[in-house]
């Protein structure tokens, strides 16, 4: 056994465990001193007046709302990105290129309205899903 006293130094190091000195000294920039001065208000609640709730009284002060929306579109928004999220599908996109080349009479050998009719199916259907889950849910 060693006979030699132990310090807290010692001891701690050797658990490779080092006290705040100890750090402070290995360290010299990467320790954070507590400060007591408490003048510096660093929030914005801790900024501004207290507030004062009057019970069983109406409230005197106006708040914004706290109403979140999760809807995807708008009035103003909902075609154009309706429109963008089904033609970015492959098929979707394969059968409007279709439509188009059917509008041309000397390309297409069927009527002009053989594959626009159904595209425009599939996509009133997708829009009018859209508008439920996005009214809804």
């Amino acid at each position: 056994m060693n006979n030699t006293p132990s310090t807290p130094e010692s001891s701690s190091s050797s658990r490779g465990r080092l006290t705040h000195n100890q750090r402070a000294r290995k360290h010299p920039g990467k320790c954070y001193e507590k400060t007591d001065d408490v003048s510096e208000k660093t929030s914005l609640a801790d900024q501004e007046e207290v507030r004062t709730i009057f019970i069983n009284q109406p409230q005197l002060t106006k708040f914004c709302n706290n109403h979140v929306s999760t809807a995807k579109y708008n009035v103003i928004t909902f075609l154009p990105r309706f429109l963008y999220s089904q033609f970015r599908r492959a098929a979707n996109s394969f059968f409007l290129f279709i439509a188009l080349l059917q509008q041309i009479p000397d390309v297409s050998p069927t009527g002009r309205y053989t594959t626009l009719v159904p595209l425009l199916f599939i996509l009133a259907v997708a829009a009018i899903k859209e508008i439920i889950e996005d009214i809804l849910f």
